[in-house]
């Protein structure tokens, strides 16, 4: 008889706990959904935000941008970058990707990404800018930040890189990264000759 009064009262206990769950399953869906949008404190959740650059910064080639940006303002994965000289002629273009949120819920998602660029100009803009596929003017949305221009590298005066070996030091425009650079940057660029 204590045997079966101790059945029941087990069973009693897991379905009353099964259906409790059922009910409320620890109410921890919000907690989840809480943390996943929580971003490092920008200002406003309709811009773009720049953790590595304010207006007025200067940016030297290789430029790395961190930060975030509006969910609305990307498509595919990806939204776009400009950098202007002074007189608002493009240096770069570039597609700049974001960290791929499989659930969609995010409103705002964080990038991490590396462009090069020669500049011969001393200021200019950068321009981060919606990716708007409709093509439409009132759709496109886009945040302009002044910024100073200074590259750690600068184009080659001739198409060719004298590298032949010599007396005294190599030049630093035989170093590799210098060549991968001036390659990417650099339209008149042909190589180096050895």
């Amino acid at each position: 008889m204590l045997r079966d009064l101790l059945a029941v009262l087990i069973l009693v206990m897991f379905f009353g706990g099964y259906y409790l769950y059922q009910k409320n399953p620890l109410n921890l869906h919000w907690i989840t959904h809480s943390v996943q949008n929580i971003t490092p404190s920008p200002v406003d959740l309709n811009q773009p935000f720049l953790q590595n650059l304010s207006s007025g910064s200067t940016v030297t080639s290789p430029l790395t941008l961190k930060g975030y940006v509006p969910a609305n303002w990307v498509f595919e994965g990806q939204f776009q970058l400009f950098l202007l000289d002074s007189r608002r002629r493009e240096i770069l273009h570039a597609p700049v990707h974001v960290e791929a949120d499989p659930s969609h819920q995010k409103s705002v998602l964080s990038f991490d990404q590396t462009f090069n660029f020669s500049a011969s100009d001393k200021s200019g803009f950068l321009v981060l800018r919606n990716d708007n596929p409709s093509g439409l003017p009132q759709n496109q949305k886009s945040l302009e930040i002044p910024v100073q221009l200074s590259s750690k590298y600068t184009c080659p005066q001739k198409p060719w890189v004298n590298c032949m070996p010599g007396l005294g030091p190599r030049s630093p425009a035989c170093a590799p990264e210098y060549l991968q650079w001036a390659k990417l940057n650099c339209p008149d660029f042909r190589g180096a000759s050895y």
